[in-house]
């Protein structure tokens, strides 16, 4: 590890002004990281080049890994398990199905295999 390692360079050919979507003084782009990953940013534009200034963390709060918070885990559980097999609309079809990855009785094939 050297000093490098927690800074992210801005990639200026990939950036994109946010304007014409609702976001002024905000710009997307890639950054490339120390081990040459490449990952898309969201930029406040008055702090990119300021050397004082954190841009963000490697890894935002929002893309947390491990368990689902107690409430969204309730509302997942609650769900119930879907077929999720493609329907004629191009849709996942949302028929009840007894276990997870199983297809419903409309995407079942002869022989117990699925559609």
């Amino acid at each position: 590890m050297n000093e490098f390692d927690r800074w992210s360079l801005v990639d200026d050919s990939t950036r994109r002004c946010l304007c014409d979507v609702g976001l002024p003084g905000r710009s997307a782009a890639e950054t490339v990281e120390a081990d040459g990953e490449r990952v898309l940013w969201i930029l406040a534009d008055e702090l990119v080049g300021d050397d004082s200034a954190d841009l963000g963390a490697r890894r935002p709060a929002h893309e947390k890994v491990g368990p689902l918070p107690a409430g969204w885990a309730e509302r997942v559980r609650l769900a119930g398990r879907r077929c999720g097999r493609p329907t004629k609309a191009g849709r996942p079809c949302r028929a009840p199905v007894s276990v997870a990855g199983a297809s419903c009785f409309r995407h079942r094939v002869e022989g117990g295999g699925s559609v």
